[in-house]
């Protein structure tokens, strides 16, 4: 399997597996603001550049983010994500309490018809394993569905 590196610095490692298409960005320590922003925004250009479908986000070392960067998150980049084309988004969360609560803030306020299902894990393989397993999307809700009735 053939990985890319599309970015590498303190605070980010951006990697893009083309064929899988599927893009894992690292996140490491506290950086907010600007720096916050473009690195969001490095993933996207990426992820359109190359239509890639399958994130995984591993925030296990990430420092927790400002409000006013959660609030850009929310107004701005999240209507970005929606328009990517991704289908699915595994984060694997942060060992910082006030960053592990942002993102879910996040996830809990993407709209119902966002076009990507997401999920949080543990373990950045099983994540991968989820985020690569071929099922459609329709199956997956009709499974989620039928969970949830039982």
């Amino acid at each position: 399997m053939l990985i890319n590196t599309e970015h590498k610095c303190e605070n980010l490692l951006l990697e893009v597996q083309p064929v899988q298409r599927f893009v894992r960005s690292t996140w490491n320590g506290v950086f907010m603001g600007e720096r916050y922003r473009s690195l969001l925004q490095r993933i996207m250009n990426v992820v359109e550049r190359d239509a890639l479908r399958y994130w995984l986000t591993d925030a296990r070392k990430a420092g927790a983010i400002s409000p006013e960067d959660q609030a850009w998150t929310m107004r701005e980049f999240t209507p970005q994500v929606m328009q990517a084309g991704i289908e699915r988004i595994a984060i694997v969360g942060s060992e910082d309490p006030g960053n592990a609560r942002a993102v879910e803030r996040f996830v809990a306020a993407t709209p119902d018809d966002a076009p990507y299902a997401v999920r949080f894990f543990e373990d950045p393989s099983i994540a991968m394993l989820w985020l690569l397993e071929r099922k459609p999307m329709r199956d997956e809700a009709q499974a989620s569905s039928a969970e949830g009735r039982q």
